[in-house]
């Protein structure tokens, strides 16, 4: 039987006491079998796989402590922190639905036999996780449970905030920044001739100030967008992301309306839409530079071609008024043959 393949990732430091292992439990959006990482005091950690572009393919070489060879496959798998919470809220929102109050033993029975080495190693994460969304009564002197779905919204709305805080660069350029950039409009690029024009008039050490200006005024659509607008907009990012990656379709739409009545989200909704309709008055204005520079080139071609047939019809003319002996007498080889003047110059 051949070995496994070896793959490259990155994990948590080995504990000295017990195992890293691979756990396969329903993924909390879409309940498909999904592969964990359980380190024994670090906790669950969802694997990321990052491939390279089909068109840079990408391999590794190892070199320690074998000899040394080459991996094929250029793939990197990350694991990274996961709060259990997500893997829960399934289970517990269906639990939610029977409307009692039950200990956490009875709360959590009906999880698969996996979440075992899962409680082993975290019974107090999970069992602090559980407190944070659940509400709870006493029960002949121990603690019942059951889903509360206000604080459930909290906790992920708290979840939110601090994403909203660092959100990756990928996310921040493609999602926040590329939308609340405010396109260059006519009246920038009037602006910016006039500038042009003045600086025909000033000195040299002036000319080198305006340049200056007007570098700066070029950056104008890329400097940061206000600021209670990007904080929105990263917000409902980091909701979007939450929702579609790790939460239920009631729990994404229950998280999407907890916040929407905390932020003011319809000025965000404004913004956006007043953003969108410079860039299409922006593209219109552009279309209609290069329909009237199109029309401006055809209108010198048509007066070159105009004057070229002009030329043409001029020609002709003289041709047709020039006598057909002269006309045969120009198909005459005068190669090699003394011009008619050198008969009528004087003798030396």
């Amino acid at each position: 039987m051949p070995p496994p393949p070896t793959l490259i990732a990155i994990l948590p430091t080995p504990s000295s006491t017990s195992p890293t292992k691979i756990l396969t439990l329903p993924h909390p959006r879409t309940s498909t079998p999904t592969r964990y990482l359980l380190h024994p005091s670090a906790g669950l950690h969802e694997l990321t796989k990052i491939t390279p572009p089909s068109s840079q393919p990408r391999s590794w070489l190892l070199t320690h402590p074998s000899p040394g060879y080459t991996l094929s496959d250029g793939s990197l798998y990350i694991s990274t922190p996961l709060d259990p919470l997500f893997l829960l809220l399934p289970h517990l929102l269906a639990k939610a639905d029977e409307k009692h109050f039950l200990p956490l033993d009875d709360l959590l029975d009906e999880l698969p036999a996996v979440w075992a080495a899962v409680l082993a190693a975290q019974r107090n994460v999970v069992e602090r996780r559980v407190r944070a969304v659940c509400a709870a009564i006493d029960a002949g002197g121990e603690k019942a449970y059951r889903l509360c779905l206000e604080k459930t919204r909290r906790v992920l709305a708290r979840k939110c905030q601090a994403m909203a805080q660092a959100l990756p660069r990928s996310l921040e350029e493609e999602f926040v920044r590329r939308p609340l950039v405010k396109p260059v409009t006519a009246a920038s690029v009037v602006v910016l001739e006039a500038r042009s024009g003045e600086e025909e008039e000033t000195t040299a050490a002036e000319k080198e100030s305006d340049e200056k200006k007007e570098g700066d005024m070029e950056d104008t659509p890329k400097e940061e967008p206000d600021a209670a607008m990007t904080h929105l907009l990263r917000l409902r990012v980091s909701a979007q992301f939450l929702g579609s990656t790790y939460l239920p379709t009631s729990l994404a739409t229950a998280l999407t309306e907890h916040l929407a009545s905390v932020h003011d989200f319809a000025i965000l909704d404004e913004h956006l839409a007043h953003l969108k309709q410079l860039r299409l008055d922006s593209a219109a204005a552009r279309s209609g530079d290069f329909s009237l520079k199109r029309g401006n080139d055809d209108e010198a071609s048509d007066a070159k071609a105009e004057k070229k047939r002009k030329t043409e019809e001029d020609e002709a003319k003289k041709k047709k008024n020039v006598s057909r002996g002269v006309r045969e007498l120009g198909k005459v080889n005068t190669r090699g043959m003394a011009k008619l003047t050198s008969f009528f110059k004087k003798k030396e």
